[in-house]
């Protein structure tokens, strides 16, 4: 709205450009910086994520009564076992915090975090770890469309010794978590 005085801006005009000149400057700014940090960003939430082991009942019962977190807000995978809808990274600031799509927080990785690799643990876990790499690999567990080629564990920076040994780590997680698991359903939740 421009004032009747050879190109002076009204009060309101002015506070209305003003405004917008600095939602855009935040905007860019915010860019900028997210631009910026992402890798860093992107390194540590890795560093913290890449090695989820699966909790039992029990002991999620228990994170979750120490954190005043309520129990009966959590969504478990078939295949997994393990909570659908919360963070297991103990040193993820939202860890246990049960979320409506969890895949949103995951997809920090951008891709970088291939699929059902719990799920082929759990699966197998009375296997050798280098079936359930195999398996893993061959996307065994994979719901929907399978990819035609077998995975390269390369393309997410481990090889397979570092795959066979958290193979190991989960699928004995697993098969503690079905001892501490036994008859918990019948004591309660």
């Amino acid at each position: 709205d421009m004032g009747s005085k050879g190109g002076e801006v009204s009060g309101d005009a002015n506070a209305a450009l003003t405004a917008a000149m600095l939602a855009t400057s935040k905007t860019v700014i915010a860019k900028d910086v997210f631009t910026s940090v992402k890798p860093e960003f992107v390194k540590w939430f890795k560093k913290i994520h890449e090695r989820i082991v699966p909790l039992s009942r029990p002991k999620l019962a228990e994170e979750c009564k120490a954190r005043e977190i309520d129990l009966s807000k959590f969504t478990y995978g078939v295949g997994s076992g393990m909570p659908n809808n919360a963070c297991l990274a103990p040193e993820c600031p939202f860890y246990l915090q049960p979320k409506e799509r969890l895949n949103r927080h995951l997809g920090t990785w951008c891709n970088k975090m291939p699929c059902a690799f719990h799920k082929t643990c759990r699966a197998y876990q009375t296997k050798d770890a280098n079936y359930i790499l195999a398996k893993f690999v061959s996307h065994d567990k994979v719901i929907g469309r399978k990819p035609k080629n077998d995975l390269d564990v390369t393309d997410y920076d481990v090889d397979e010794a570092w795959v066979v040994d958290y193979a190991k780590v989960v699928s004995q997680a697993y098969t503690k978590n079905a001892a501490d698991e036994e008859g918990w359903e019948v004591l309660g939740k």
